[in-house]
């Protein structure tokens, strides 16, 4: 019996890995495809359960959608009781997160931009207002984020690109980020299958949390927005 749990978790296990690649390459070369695999996968409904327990209080009926609500507004709000929440922990990483920046300014040189480089950069924005006597037109001060944000796109896509994975979605060109949450979602139903612990660490996802909120759906109806100042480590 043990056998045949661990040879059908296997199967489930490829047949969902093949899915998810048939994603992967739709997305970059089929869109009529990518659509449909896509579709294919939400239509999937669960059935609802009639009763909701949280803690070892139980909900039924109409009280379920109320609850869902409670229950994510109690995991996206920080509680720093020092008897639930470790303090201690909170202000080390504090103190790790602001050695980063500071390490980093310290050990490395930032080269200088060029006239070249700035001039080149320049010549991609969309002007058409008359120069001053310097040459500069406001364009260059409203669009002064996107000249520095072209040169270092310039300098680090040659080195970026040949080494970049091929499930990377942030941060590329005619790539939706939204891949990259469909992917962490799979991955993380997959492995909850499995019953194989999964470690995901993200990369400046506190900003994921400003003016964040969310509403839970149950069945057809959903709860007003929720508040979520923190990561609440369920899906919603």
């Amino acid at each position: 019996m043990r056998k045949l749990r661990q040879l059908q978790r296997q199967a489930y296990a490829s047949k969902k890995e093949k899915f998810i690649n048939n994603i992967i390459q739709a997305s970059q070369k089929d869109s009529k495809t990518f659509h449909k695999l896509v579709k294919q996968q939400r239509s999937k409904h669960d059935t609802n359960t009639d009763i909701l327990y949280i803690g070892n209080q139980a909900f039924e009926g109409e009280k379920i959608l109320s609850a869902w609500q409670t229950h994510f507004e109690t995991l996206g709000t920080p509680n720093f009781d020092e008897n639930i929440y470790d303090l201690e922990h909170l202000e080390f990483s504090k103190l790790q997160n602001n050695l980063i920046p500071e390490l980093d300014v310290q050990n490395k040189e930032i080269t200088k931009a060029t006239p070249t480089e700035i001039e080149s950069a320049i010549r991609k924005l969309n002007t058409g207002k008359a120069s001053d006597e310097n040459g500069i037109v406001s364009e260059h001060y409203i669009h002064a984020i996107d000249i520095f944000e072209t040169i270092i796109k310039d300098r680090l896509e040659p080195e970026l690109f040949p080494s970049q994975n091929t499930l990377q979605r942030g941060f590329t060109e005619g790539a939706s980020s939204l891949f990259t949450a469909f992917i962490v979602f799979e991955t993380t139903m997959l492995y909850k299958f499995l019953k194989v612990v999964l470690e995901l660490l993200t990369l400046d996802a506190e900003k994921n949390y400003t003016n964040m909120t969310l509403q839970v759906k149950w069945g057809d109806q959903t709860t007003q927005h929720v508040n979520i100042q923190q990561g609440i480590r369920q899906g919603a």
